[in-house]
């Protein structure tokens, strides 16, 4: 199984999969949070509240987390290639029927199904990086995983004013997705020669056989807490600062891409650290309760000290999801047998829990009724999720030894 990659020379086509592999998780990011930097001719358009737009900017979450279940699952069985194509190509051709509809409904229903290919990918990676990479390399590559799809988040507020308006950005966002379904189609691959994969068993078998771990839902719970922590402070930071800090518009959306720029330095930086220190655990912890005091004085700080804040608050968030995921993968009681069964429930409640119903139905309202509100909401999920870190056992090189 995996092991094989352990006692032979990993390919260089390993980095090329990486890539495959964070395309639709980039793309996604940058089709969807495209919404918030044109936030206010969006919502005008359309005529919405700030809980519908958060609800149709996140809504994508939905199909990405039950899609994670079923992908991962199939991927278990049919191979990652497959599924990667197939759900990558509905994902483009809902994000550029997108362009021409005026009609919130049937905007919602396709923002949905742009989830599809970074649910089917994001369940699969897991297995594909550990399929790829040998173990000293599985952290940084995580990271990055994360990192190139923080990417996505940061070009697209960075980037607004090089639009004429928000549905010739669709257009754009349209094609990175085509073009990551093309890749899937042209380069993708199932491992590496001489790596053999887990042989194919009953699908209940599979999701109850993980459904039944304490630490697949402590790192389910966690991952969710991070993607309610990035999609909430990403689609609404740049109104926060607009509205509370008096910001214009274009300053307070490169200020909030900056939060992401920030998370693919932490994405490349942290990873050598934790690999001197072979330990996931304690920099997991110490970073996310590092993240919690960083994040609430924005709302209070003068205004030169805001972008330090942002900087310094990305750096620390970036390795979460990333981190928790390594964790995964290293379970014994897992293995390379169930991970992308135990990879797609841990993306369905990620998504759906976190990404949609905690960012839109919990975290939107409370920035409804203030601003500040959202900085404490987030030092609350990172506290939280240094809790987790702590409950988790130790997967990384050190504790193996």
């Amino acid at each position: 199984m995996f092991d094989t990659l352990q006692t032979q020379k990993p390919s260089a086509y390993r980095w090329l999969m990486l890539i495959l592999v964070s395309l639709p998780n980039f793309g996604t990011n940058y089709a969807q949070f495209q919404l918030s930097a044109f936030a206010a001719e969006f919502m005008a358009d359309f005529g919405l509240t700030t809980m519908q737009f958060s609800a149709v900017t996140l809504s994508f979450s939905v199909v990405a987390g039950i899609i994670g279940v079923c992908g991962g699952t199939l991927a278990d069985r049919l191979g990652t290639r497959r599924v990667a194509v197939v759900l990558c190509f509905i994902t483009a051709a809902a994000a550029l029927g997108r362009r021409r509809t005026h009609s919130y409904g049937i905007f919602f229903l396709l923002s949905l199904f742009v989830g599809c290919g970074l649910g089917a990918v994001h369940a699969t990676s897991g297995k594909i990086i550990n399929a790829w990479f040998p173990q000293k390399e599985a952290g940084l590559a995580f990271s990055l995983y994360c990192g190139i799809g923080a990417a996505g988040i940061s070009l697209a507020q960075l980037t607004s004013t090089l639009y004429a308006g928000y549905r010739q950005a669709l257009l754009v966002s349209g094609l990175v997705l085509l073009l990551a379904a093309v890749m899937w189609l042209l380069f993708g691959r199932d491992a590496p020669e001489g790596v053999s994969m887990p042989p194919s068993q009953p699908v209940l078998k599979y999701i109850s056989r993980v459904a039944r771990l304490r630490n697949v839902w402590i790192i389910a719970i966690c991952c969710a807490l991070f993607s309610a922590f990035i999609y909430t402070v990403s689609t609404l930071l740049p109104t926060v600062l607009a509205d509370t800090r008096a910001m214009d518009v274009t300053r307070a959306n490169r200020t909030a891409g900056m939060l992401n720029t920030a998370v693919i330095v932490g994405s490349v930086v942290v990873p050598v650290i934790q690999a001197r220190l072979g330990k996931f655990r304690p920099i997991l912890a110490a970073l996310m309760l590092l993240s919690a005091v960083f994040v609430v004085p924005i709302a209070v700080v003068s205004d030169g000290l805001v972008l330090p804040l942002v900087c310094l608050l990305g750096v620390c968030i970036s390795v979460g999801c990333a981190f928790f995921m390594a964790i995964l993968s290293g379970l014994p009681e897992v293995g390379a047998e169930y991970l992308g069964s135990a990879q797609g429930l841990v993306t369905l409640v990620q998504y759906v829990i976190g990404g949609f119903v905690i960012s839109s139905f919990v975290v939107t309202p409370l920035v409804d009724i203030s601003g500040s509100l959202l900085f404490v909401a987030a030092a609350v999920l990172c506290v939280l999720m240094a809790i987790g870190a702590l409950l988790l056992p130790e997967t990384g090189q050190k504790a193996k030894k």
